[in-house]
C-alpha cells in the first residue's frame, strides 16, 4: 500500500514511470529505458537502445522518429563508406606503413607512370599549371648561335629554380630538365633569345603513378 498526499508519495512503493520501468504482458516489472545521468536543461531524460538490421532501420525511419535512440545495426560490416570494419577488414583495406608489402606500394605511388600528355611549349617566359600530381618534363633542342646561352626553369608555387647553360659546342644536341609537381602548382619556362631550336623542344607532363585517370 502507498500514501500519497497533495500528489506526492509519503509512505509505501514508488509507482513505476512506464517510461523507464513498465509492466509486460505477464504483469511482471521490466525495463524499457535507463535513466540519463546527464542532468544538464534538455538532456533526454530516459535512453533508449534498439538492435536491428540496416532494412529494418530504414522500414521504420528510426533516424526520423526517433533520433534520441541508440541504434546497434547489425549487418554494416564491411559494405562501404560509414560502415563498421573488424581487424582483419581493415588490414585488407587500408595501407600499413609498418607492412613492407603496403610500403613499396605507397612509395611507388609517387613514381611516375607511363601516361603523359604533351604540353604546347609556349614563348619564354610563360607559366604552366600541373593538371594533377606528376612531373613536367622539359626536352630542349640546343641552338646556341655561338654564343653561351642560358634556360630556366623556375617554381612559381615553390623556391625551386634549375638552370641549363647552352655553349657553342652543345648546338644541335638534346638536354633535359624535370621537375616534380602537387596539382595546381605553377612553373615558369624563360630562356635567352636563340638558345633553343624552334623544332624539336619539348614540354611533356607525365603523370603520378598515384593518379589513377588523366583529369
Amino acid at each position: 500500500m502507498s500514501i500519497i498526499k497533495n500528489g506526492q508519495l509519503i509512505a509505501g512503493i514508488t509507482p513505476i514511470d512506464s517510461t523507464s520501468v513498465t509492466y509486460n504482458t505477464n504483469g511482471a516489472l521490466q525495463s524499457v529505458g535507463n535513466i540519463n545521468k546527464n542532468t544538464a536543461t534538455g538532456a533526454d531524460a530516459v535512453k533508449y537502445d534498439w538492435v536491428g538490421t540496416t532494412a529494418e532501420y530504414v522500414a521504420q525511419d528510426i533516424e526520423t522518429l526517433h533520433p534520441e535512440w541508440i541504434c546497434y545495426i547489425t549487418d554494416d560490416q564491411g559494405t562501404g563508406v560509414g560502415a563498421v570494419y573488424n581487424v582483419n577488414q581493415a588490414d585488407a583495406r587500408f595501407f600499413k606503413k609498418n607492412d613492407d608489402t603496403d610500403s613499396i606500394t605507397i612509395s611507388g605511388l609517387g613514381m611516375p607512370s607511363d601516361r603523359y600528355e604533351t604540353v604546347t611549349l609556349l614563348a619564354s617566359g610563360n607559366t604552366y599549371t600541373a593538371p594533377a600530381n606528376g612531373m613536367f618534363a622539359f626536352k630542349m633542342k640546343c641552338s646556341s648561335a655561338g654564343a653561351t646561352k642560358t634556360v630556366t626553369l623556375s617554381s612559381v608555387s615553390d623556391i625551386y629554380t634549375e638552370y641549363v647553360v647552352i655553349t657553342n659546342n652543345m648546338q644541335g644536341k638534346n638536354q633535359y630538365m624535370n621537375h616534380w609537381v602537387k596539382e595546381g602548382d605553377v612553373i615558369t619556362i624563360s630562356w635567352d633569345s636563340g638558345a633553343l631550336a624552334t623544332t624539336g623542344s619539348e614540354l611533356t607532363f607525365i603523370y603520378a603513378e598515384g593518379n589513377p585517370t588523366n583529369p
